[in-house]
């Protein structure tokens, strides 16, 4: 692993990681410089250099490798605040809590010094002077979360340069000149559930169980390993066979089901899960078919049943199987649905009797036999007959005229009525 072309400078911090800086760092090729005069103002000394983001991550493959640099400075004197201070510092672990240095001796002024630091455990100390094992070593590179390496040396220094950077891994492959053979790098036959070369990875289709979970498991399958947790197979109620390992969150739920744990019947089926193919049946809202189930989603009610949630305006029902007031149409038959016509048994009948009478009254001819209501227009001829006698020039003319003026004016308002009909 290098820097990349485009990664020409890097960031300062302190000791711990919590203050980070670029003020009076530059790239002069091949080197990254620090400018202590204009760095001091912002961070105190010790301080280091971070590197950047393909330094970090598991590195159980850089075990037996070397972490190289090259470092250069310039200072009044040799021995400063900084020259006890760990020349680099690594954090990581499963926990991501854990803090090892590595001291090198006092660097000289104005000499180029190349560092070839191993990636094993001999030399490195836990923060606080402890030992390191093997297994302790390897627990950090299970992933690291930071490398720093010092920036500041000596006393009153006025500049110091970092160039070659540098840590050899391991991939698997062909040795070549170009590339040797990593002997120090373990391939382990891993238990069902592990992989990785040093089985530090979960296989496809478990996850990892941490110490203090609260996942109910077999006791056979809990935490052994302080941090590292067990891997576990999937929870995912016969839904799925693969999760995040390390969330345990299921991946791809199948069979119409959703959840972290494919637990629940996803929208537009019902059911309850029990890890069978057939646990989420399809809505029927009224009908299965799309054109006729018009609610997104429902809900089971008892061990075969249902009710639909969101049945849309115009529809009720527990299946949204019926028309609501001021709907009319039939949504249980394929195509059906429910639409705005006032179909009731008021206003509705009105308006089917009133469409009735208007094409009775368009389609009347004087060829044909007169469909109702023909007794209407036989009771508005009798009058006008007896109407025709009363005008008549026997009968007296102010009485007869009075009455056949009273008749024809309700002779005109009936055939208004009917008209209007």
């Amino acid at each position: 692993l290098t820097l990349r072309p485009e990664q020409k400078v890097l960031p300062l911090v302190d000791k711990s990681n919590t203050v980070e800086k670029r003020t009076g760092v530059s790239f002069q090729h091949p080197e990254i410089l620090a400018h202590a005069e204009l760095v001091t103002a912002a961070l105190s000394e010790p301080y280091y250099w971070k590197l950047p983001e393909q330094f970090t991550g598991s590195m159980i493959t850089a075990y037996g490798g070397q972490l190289k640099y090259a470092v250069y400075y310039e200072a009044r004197d040799e021995t400063g605040p900084s020259s006890y201070e760990p020349q680099v510092i690594i954090k990581g672990g499963p926990n991501h809590n854990i803090i090892i240095t590595r001291h090198i001796p006092g660097l000289q002024i104005g000499q180029l010094t190349r560092h070839e630091i191993e990636m094993t455990e001999h030399e490195w100390k836990y923060a606080d002077g402890r030992s390191m094992t093997r297994d302790d070593f390897m627990d950090v590179l299970f992933y690291v979360d930071y490398i720093l390496i010092k920036a500041s040396h000596g006393n009153l220094m006025r500049h110091s340069r970092i160039s070659e950077i540098s840590l050899t891994v391991a991939e698997e492959g062909t040795p070549t000149e170009q590339n040797g053979k990593a002997h120090q790098i373990e391939k382990c036959d891993c238990p069902t559930g592990y992989s990785g070369f040093s089985c530090e990875e979960c296989a496809a289709g478990f996850y990892r169980l941490r110490a203090g979970s609260l996942v109910s498991v077999p006791a056979s399958r809990m935490p052994t390993a302080a941090g590292m947790g067990s891997c576990v197979q999937c929870q995912c109620s016969g839904h799925s066979s693969t999760c995040d390992p390390e969330t345990s969150i299921c991946q791809n739920c199948q069979d119409n089901t959703e959840g972290d744990h494919c637990e629940r019947c996803a929208p537009g089926f019902y059911g309850v899960v029990r890890g069978s193919p057939d646990d989420c049946k399809p809505c029927a809202c009224p009908l299965s078919s799309p054109e006729n189930n018009f609610s997104p989603t429902c809900i089971a009610e008892g061990l075969d049943d249902y009710h639909c949630t969101a049945c849309p305006e115009g529809y009720e029902g527990k299946h949204c199987e019926r028309c609501a007031t001021g709907y009319h149409g039939n949504p249980r038959m394929p195509g059906g649905r429910c639409e705005e016509s006032c179909d009731d048994e008021c206003s509705g009948l009105l308006i089917s009797d009133m469409d009735r009478l208007y094409r009775i009254i368009t389609d009347v001819t004087l060829t044909t036999p007169l469909p109702p209501p023909y007794k209407v227009l036989y009771r508005f001829e009798n009058m006008t007959e007896e109407l025709k006698h009363m005008l008549s020039p026997q009968k007296a003319p102010e009485r007869l005229l009075q009455l056949a003026d009273s008749n024809l004016g309700s002779l005109v308002v009936e055939m208004d009525q009917l008209h209007s009909r």
